[in-house]
């Protein structure tokens, strides 16, 4: 049996994203104890060109696991933002074993029900293994989906 993951959320600090960064909060999560963490992944506000580099060597000198990365939102009749795509495959960068997704779709009785939200000829290569992602129309309430 493998170990159970307990993690630290990134939403648990202050800021939108997080004040702190990436590779922070994996410290701050095993300095407290946990044995995974949640990040918080915004390309170009607090994920760059060195981001996921420096936060998988935080994973591998810690021993942490990147339960989740946070959070993409779907917005009720939109497509879905192009970003989306690059915090998928920045997840697989870091081997993240899960995606926090977020649905403001009001109508719960939508005849698509769960949406695949990535299936799109357009997604990156990177992006193959959560083509399945789905995603629950609960109206504004966060849903963890396995990404691999």
């Amino acid at each position: 049996m493998s170990e159970r993951l307990i993690a630290l959320a990134s939403g648990v600090h202050e800021g939108n994203p997080p004040i702190a960064s990436a590779p922070d909060m994996v410290h701050i999560a095993a300095a407290a104890g946990y044995n995974a963490v949640g990040l918080w992944v915004a390309p170009g506000e607090n994920w760059h060109a060195n981001t996921s580099g420096d936060v998988a060597a935080a994973l591998r000198e810690t021993g942490l696991v990147a339960l989740d990365i946070e959070v993409i939102w779907l917005q009720a009749d939109a497509d879905p933002d192009p970003l989306h795509h690059e915090m998928i495959a920045i997840g697989g960068e870091i081997g993240a074993k899960n995606c926090l997704i977020v649905s403001s779709e009001p109508d719960r009785e939508e005849p698509n029900g769960f949406m695949p939200i990535f299936a799109s000829a357009r997604a990156p290569q990177a992006c193959a293994p959560v083509l399945n992602t789905w995603a629950s129309p609960k109206s504004k309430r966060w849903t963890t989906h396995s990404m691999w």
